[in-house]
């Protein structure tokens, strides 16, 4: 019996295999931090569904609504539906002499999903919904302006006087 040659089979380019190791180890890579997006998004959406949270979350935004509108502003129920609406049940703002200006039994605010909006300390909203709502619009003798007017005031200056 005799043997046929064995035909001789280049081995592959060490450059290659090389290539696809770096690209599989760059793809699991890719999927490792994108999975750990993921969970990370989801843990905070959890997180910020605990009750001590959203009571600290209450605190926080009743604190900076005050400070800037230099009136009484209070919510008694935070709601984040998944980083795209925010909404505030039982919202209450007192005008400057300190009657009620707005109550607001649900407020809902779509959130722009601009991601650097949010990394600038900035919120935008693409929509506002107010249901069962109460706004009393009140002009003192001898005043020009309306409570409302200085309200509304405050949102839409470009710059505040300090």
């Amino acid at each position: 019996m005799e043997e046929q040659p064995k035909q001789n089979i280049p081995p592959a380019a060490p450059s290659t295999n090389r290539g696809l190791i770096l690209l599989r180890n760059l793809w699991r890579r890719i999927e490792n931090i994108v999975f750990g997006v993921v969970l990370l998004l989801i843990v905070l959406y959890f997180v910020l569904q605990m009750p001590a949270i959203q009571n600290w979350l209450i605190h926080k935004t009743t604190s900076y609504l005050s400070d800037e509108l230099k009136t009484t502003v209070q919510i008694q129920h935070i709601d984040i539906a998944f980083f795209d609406k925010l909404i505030l049940e039982g919202f209450y703002v007192e005008d400057l002499k300190g009657d009620t200006l707005i109550y607001v039994g649900q407020l809902s605010a779509g959130l722009s999903s601009n991601f650097f909006s949010i990394l600038s300390n900035k919120l935008e909203f693409n929509e506002i919904s107010l249901k069962n709502a109460r706004i009393q619009i009140r002009r003192a003798a001898g005043e020009y302006d309306t409570n409302l007017k200085f309200f509304i005031g405050l949102f839409f200056q470009s710059e505040r006087p300090q």
